[in-house]
C-alpha cells in the first residue's frame, strides 16, 4: 500500500526529527486528512472466481502539533461488507510506529522502549503492555516499510510489527532481481507476501499474496 505522496513526506522532514510521544487520538483522524489525494487499492483473488475480499483507502500527509511534525496515515478499509478505519502516527524518516488507533477497537502507544495501550475484543478490554524494542512498524504500512529497506542481493531482516492487537515477528528477503526489479518476500503468519519493487524509484510494480490456510493467490491492484 504504498504511493509517492508518502516518499514525499520523508523528503520535507527534517532527519534530526525523532520519534515524540504524543497523546492517542479520541478517534480516528479521517477528516484531518480529508484534503490529501487517497489511493484505493483491491486485494483480487487471482483465478476471479470469487469477489474482492478487501478494498482499501489510504491517506498521508504530514501533521504538525505540539509534538512537533510527523507523519499521518489514515487507512479505511472494508471486507465483507464492513468498514474499519485505522489512523497512525509514524516517524516520517524511519517509518516507526509512535501511535495507533483503530476502530478494532484498540489504541496503542510507543513510550521509550514499550507499547502501551488497551485491544477491545468483543466484550472484553484487554490492557497492553510490552517491550518493543526499537523501532517497531504498523502492519498497515508493511509495504511501504518494505520499499524503503536498503534492498540487495541477498538481504533479508526480521522486523518487529503492531498488527491490530499483538505484536510478530515477520521475516523480508530479497528473492533476486527480475530486470531492474527487487523480488522481496514478506513471510508473515496468514500468507507469503511477493513484491515486485523498482530498482530506482523504489515504487511497488507488483504485489502478490499466497494465502498459507489453502495456498491460494490474491494480487494488490491500485485503481486508477
Amino acid at each position: 500500500m504504498s504511493n509517492r505522496s508518502a516518499r514525499s513526506i520523508l523528503l520535507v522532514i527534517c532527519p534530526s526529527i525523532l520519534a515524540a510521544q504524543t497523546p492517542i487520538p479520541a478517534a480516528p483522524l479521517m477528516d484531518t486528512v480529508g484534503h490529501s489525494p487517497a489511493h484505493v487499492f483491491r486485494l483480487v483473488p487471482l483465478n476471479r472466481t470469487t469477489e474482492d475480499t478487501t478494498r482499501w483507502s489510504v491517506r498521508r500527509r504530514v501533521m504538525d502539533d505540539s509534538s512537533g511534525a510527523g507523519g499521518l496515515q489514515v487507512m479505511r478499509a472494508t471486507r465483507r461488507g464492513g468498514t474499519t478505519t485505522d489512523s497512525v502516527r509514524f516517524n516520517p524518516v524511519t517509518l516507526a510506529l509512535q501511535w495507533e488507533r483503530s476502530s478494532l477497537p484498540s489504541a496503542v502507544q510507543k513510550r521509550g522502549v514499550r507499547l502501551i495501550g488497551t485491544v477491545d475484543s468483543g466484550p472484553n478490554r484487554k490492557a497492553v503492555d510490552t517491550a518493543a524494542p526499537d523501532p517497531i512498524y504498523s502492519s498497515t504500512m508493511d509495504a511501504l516499510v518494505i520499499q524503503h529497506l536498503p534492498l540487495a542481493d541477498r538481504y533479508s531482516a526480521v522486523l518487529e510489527f503492531w498488527s491490530g492487537d499483538h505484536l510478530e515477528q515477520d521475516t523480508v528477503r530479497v528473492r533476486g532481481r527480475e530486470a531492474h526489479r527487487w523480488v522481496v518476500d514478506f513471510a508473515e503468519p496468514y500468507a507469503l507476501e511477493t513484491l515486485w519493487i523498482d530498482g530506482t524509484s523504489h515504487e511497488v510494480v507488483r504485489h502478490l499474496y499466497t494465502w498459507r490456510r489453502d495456498g491460494t493467490q490474491s494480487e494488490v491492484l491500485r485503481d486508477p
